[in-house]
This record gives C-alpha cells, structure tokens and sequence, in this order.
C-alpha cells in the first residue's frame, strides 16, 4: 500500500467514527496535496531547499562572526592583563582606595629613578657631578657615590617609614587612566587593573614616567597574598631605556610581614642586550627589635652575582647607646673591608646633607646631599 492510500484510509476512518458522515472532500484533497509536497520535497537537491539554508544561514554566520571576532579580543585580554585564571574575579578598583599599594608602586617607580641618576648621571639627585670633573676622588669617596642615591631608603627602612611621598590625580594623558606625582619631581602616568582570587590579589599596570623631560616606558604586575597572622607582596616593574628595549630596568620588590618579624627587600639590574651592568639589592630585616639593612652594589658589568663579585656592599644600622653618630656601617669595597658612621647634618628646614667618614682612615670623609 502506497502512502497515499495508507493516509487515506486514515482519514476515512477517523472521520468515520462520528454518527454523521461528513463531506470528506476537502479533507481528502488536502491529505492528497499533502503528500505530492512531501514526495515534491523529497526530490529536492540540498542546496535548492529553502528550509535547509533557513537553519544552516544563522549558524554560518554566527561562525564568521566568532572567527573574526574572538581572536582580537582573546588577545587583548592577554596583553592587558597577563593574568590567567578561570577563577579570578575583577576588583572595582579605584588608586586612593588601596594606599599600600601605591606606595609600593611609588617606591618601585622612585627606585628606578635613582637607579637611573646614579648609574646613568641623568637628573637633580647626581649632585657630585661637578666635584667628579674637577678632582680626583679615592676609591671610598667613588664608591659612597653609588650608594648615597639608597641611603635615604636605608634610613627610611631603619626608622620603620615604608612610605614614599605621592599624589594620585587623573592622567592629562589620553593613553592613561592617573597620574601619580612622586617626591614632586616624578610624574608616572598609568593604567591599572586588579584581579582577585580567595586571599590572593593580583595587579598589572603598564605607563610611562617622566623626569626633566625624558620619557621611560613602564609594565609591571604585583601579586599580594593576605592570612591571618602573615601579608606577603611582590611587585616587579620593568622600566625600558631606550626605544628598541635593549636597555633596560628589572626592578623587584618584596616584602613580608609577619607576628615579631619584618623583611624587604628590592633588586634593581640593570641590562644592556640582555646582560646585566649594573646592579643595587637592598635587604631589609627586623627580628626582636634588631634591625640592619643590607646594601650590595655592582656597577660594572660582571659575568655572574655571586656575593664574591659585588663591587661593594654594605651593612647599615642604627646606633648603639654608646655610639654619637646617626647611622653606623661595616663596609667591604674593592677587597678591603672597613667601618664608617653616616651623619646628617641639616642646612635649612627643606636641605640636608649625610657626612660619610671612614673610621679606620680619617681623611676619607664625603658630604653629599641627603634625598
């Protein structure tokens, strides 16, 4: 039996079942139309069959959309963040709401400053300039020149004052969301974004900051973990010298604080072509109330940095009851080791100078501008 006839019988039947008989002609018309367009239907090609690009058109198109669309943003995602984790939340984030964290990011960003006029004679803090085209120095007095740039970090980190001196407004910039002016002569322009993940935060910022009219590109991200009785954070910054980034800054910064112990510490390298030049460590340790910082410097540039191949380093403290002076150090320079006191002396309410004199050899003393 054919379909026609199957569907036939169908209707006859169940129209058969009422006590009046109706006029089933219509009805029978229409089942026959039906089937002619089912078997019409059937021979249809795929790609005559408006029903069949009815569905596939939507699908075809959402699919262009997807392959044009999703990669620009999946690396945009990549490159503005740099974090990666499904579970990561974003922080409603505002600059003056978390101070912590802009003053380590004002005391990264002021670190790569020094670094910068010490190493490379560029900007107000390089004071001893004119002295070094005019007499020849000693080696203690070439040597206290790289580190005078950190002491008043040291200083600052032995009177527990992790604070450096900033102001956050918005960006006159177009490229960049604030503008961070730090110790009055920095001006960082950047943007920033936070995640968080349970007691971990994670931060990316990426700008530039400005000293006497010259220009460094910055990125950095920071990693801040919190529990109950220790905080943890890291921040790493590098600064770009040059335009083709084969000069540059790698700047870390670490702190940890914990019930009856303190540490922190940076690390700045300075690179060319991928070899490190230079460097300056700063480590910071309070244990019990004993406090000491200690200074490691390298200014040439050195195959590898092991504690052998610094140039100088440096252990700073405060003084003992017995002790007149206001910062006291043990020093190693050039394979000899000696002690020296630090002095500050005050001109005026806005100047002040430290007085570097060597213990052990009375004509090494160098004065140099404090801050």
């Amino acid at each position: 039996m054919d379909e026609f006839e199957k569907k036939l019988k169908e209707q006859i039947l169940k129209s058969t079942k009422d006590d009046s008989i109706p006029d089933l002609s219509e009805s029978i018309k229409q089942t026959h139309l039906n089937h002619l367009k089912e078997k019409e239907e059937k021979k249809i090609p795929w790609w005559k069959n408006k029903k069949f690009f009815q569905i596939v058109t939507p699908i075809f198109a959402a699919g262009v959309v997807c392959l044009i669309c999703i990669p620009p943003i999946v690396d945009y995602l990549q490159t503005t963040t740099s974090l990666n984790s499904s579970s990561d939340s974003f922080i409603d984030f505002h600059p003056n709401s978390d101070k912590k964290n802009n003053n380590q990011i004002a005391f990264g960003v002021s670190s790569a400053f020094n670094f910068i006029d010490s190493q490379l004679n560029n900007g107000p803090l390089n004071i001893v300039k004119n002295r070094l085209n005019s007499a020849p120095q000693s080696d203690f007095e070439k040597e206290i020149k790289y580190l005078n740039p950190y002491m008043y970090t040291c200083e600052q980190m032995l009177n527990n004052n992790f604070t450096t001196k900033y102001e956050i407004v918005p960006s006159n910039i177009e490229e960049y969301t604030y503008l961070m002016y730090i110790n009055e002569h920095i001006e960082f322009h950047y943007n920033e974004i936070g995640f968080e993940d349970d007691d971990e935060i994670e931060y990316a910022l990426n700008g530039i900051f400005i000293v006497n009219d010259n220009q460094y590109e910055v990125r950095g991200e920071k990693e801040v973990e919190n529990s109950i009785d220790e905080s943890e954070s890291e921040l790493e910054l590098t600064v770009y010298l040059n335009d083709d980034r084969s000069e540059y800054l790698s700047i870390e910064q670490e702190l940890e604080n914990e019930t009856n112990e303190i540490e922190q510490s940076y690390l700045v390298k300075q690179y060319s072509n991928k070899t490190i030049i230079n460097l300056v460590e700063i480590n910071f340790e309070e244990e019990n109330n004993e406090k000491d910082v200690e200074v490691n410097l390298i200014h040439e540039s050195k195959p590898s940095m092991e504690d052998d191949e610094y140039d100088a380093s440096y252990k700073i403290r405060l003084p003992h009851n017995n002790e007149d002076y206001d910062l006291y150090s043990d020093y190693e320079m050039n394979n000899y080791e000696g002690r020296m006191s630090i002095e500050i002396v005050n001109i005026d309410a806005n100047n002040s100078n430290y007085i570097y004199k060597d213990l052990d050899n009375p004509d090494n003393v160098v004065t140099l501008k404090r801050n």
